[in-house]
């Protein structure tokens, strides 16, 4: 069910449904770029060049054996509300690996923005390339931490969500010939 996409220039770009991942880049044959908003189940469309390198988006076993490794007993399953605060779902790592594969359903009624009280379900698919320990949180209670896409009931991905707002801009902006830069501006004053 993946379809590449490499826009003009030949970026690479991956697309992901869950865990899994396809990739490609210039040279080879790709079809036209994917419009989220029409698809039944969206894929996720990163550009990673500007990385300076392709990354591989761990599997479920490879974030579990991280686990286990540094010894997590919670994962905060994090997102933001329409105003860009970040809220958080936290779960105990027994119940992580269900999450990775099916998500976790939350009340969005509860967000500010999200969803009237009548049609308040809502799930949470962890994106897997953003797990982290949180450092802080290493000694006693080991925490970490992951990025999630907010899904309506049905599985789209909820058109309020912020990531998903920034992915439909960046995929605008990629069909009329931009490509979104970023990087830290480390600053000092005397």
């Amino acid at each position: 069910m993946f379809q590449p996409v490499v826009p003009p220039g030949g970026h690479t770009y991956h697309l992901l449904s869950g865990c899994e991942v396809a990739s490609r880049t210039a040279g080879q044959r790709s079809p036209a770029p994917v419009d989220i908003s029409s698809q039944e189940r969206a894929d996720i469309v990163i550009d990673t060049t500007t990385i300076g390198a392709n990354t591989t988006i761990p599997s479920g076993d490879e974030i579990l054996r991280k686990c286990e490794e540094h010894g997590v007993e919670f994962i905060n399953l994090q997102f933001t509300d329409v105003m860009g605060i970040v809220k958080s779902v936290a779960i105990p790592i027994e119940v992580f690996p269900e999450v990775i594969e099916n998500g976790q359903w939350f009340d969005g009624s509860s967000i500010a923005g999200f969803a009237r009280i009548a049609e308040s379900d809502m799930f949470l698919m962890p994106d897997l390339s953003t797990f982290a320990v949180i450092p802080w949180e290493r000694e006693k209670n080991v925490t970490a931490r992951v990025l999630c896409w907010v899904h309506n009931p049905n599985g789209d991905i909820f058109p309020g969500d912020p990531r998903a707002v920034l992915l439909r801009q960046l995929e605008r902006a990629a069909k009329l010939g931009y490509k979104f830069n970023t990087g830290p501006e480390p600053e000092f004053f005397l």
